[in-house]
């Protein structure tokens, strides 16, 4: 069936000043959404809020929702070195680590990832990597690993470039074109961002509820998604 895949890139003051001031609302509002519509997403969590921010995560690994990995800091992987990258990915498991988490994939800040990147996640036991791509179909990278394809986000909403119904829109044609292509892709938002922007919460709420009531398209986390397609 047709999925789409929601995620969360669960950043907090790793995103700046505002990541910081909206990100517990967000959360707040965003868990709020999820539990109203009975579903369960996946959240990129960057690492080190499981040692900033543990009662934030707790809260969403509590309410079910799947955790992937989004680096140890936010961390570009471009600009590491091999055993940088080693020494990032080894921090971040010992954070989650610590809430008992077991992050079940990885998805790059900004899309950033690298080929000893990919190398290195099966090592770690990541299923799954999720960035940029043309792909409308998730494909294996390796024999352990799996790609998904992030389609859009919310970043419109950051940079000025969109307002909430417009994105909004966009995100509705996404949908059109992985029903009419039987894809499955992902699509991204940021806790802090819905924390920041109550009309882009209140659509985005909306949309979900629309989906939810499609029966020509699925809507779930990254990692249900691929184990019944594998």
């Amino acid at each position: 069936m047709p999925t789409i895949c929601l995620s969360c890139d669960f950043e907090g003051h790793h995103a700046g000043d505002e990541g910081g001031r909206f990100a517990e609302a967000g959360t707040e509002r965003l868990l709020e959404i999820l539990a109203n519509s009975d579903l369960r997403i996946t959240f990129n969590v960057v690492a080190d809020l499981c040692s900033t921010h543990p009662l934030r995560i707790e809260r969403v690994r509590d309410a079910g929702h799947e955790i992937g990995c989004h680096g140890w800091r936010h961390e570009s992987p471009r600009d590491l070195t091999g055993d940088q990258t080693i020494e990032m990915l080894q921090r971040a498991i010992a954070a989650f680590e610590r809430l008992k988490i077991v992050p079940s994939g990885f998805r790059s800040p900004r899309s950033s990832w690298t080929t000893a990147l990919v190398q290195y996640l099966p090592h770690y036991s990541f299923e799954w990597n999720a960035e940029r791509d043309v792909s409308w179909q998730p494909y294996r990278i390796c024999d352990l690993m799996a790609r998904i394809s992030v389609k859009t986000d919310d970043w419109d909403l950051f940079d000025g470039t969109s307002n909430a119904s417009t994105l909004l829109d966009k995100w509705r044609s996404v949908v059109k074109e992985t029903r009419s292509r039987g894809g499955c892709v992902a699509v991204g938002l940021h806790e802090w961002i819905v924390g920041r922007d109550p009309a882009f919460a209140d659509g985005l709420s909306t949309l979900i509820a629309e989906l939810k009531a499609d029966s020509s398209i699925r809507v779930c986390g990254i990692g249900e998604a691929l184990r019944e397609l594998a």
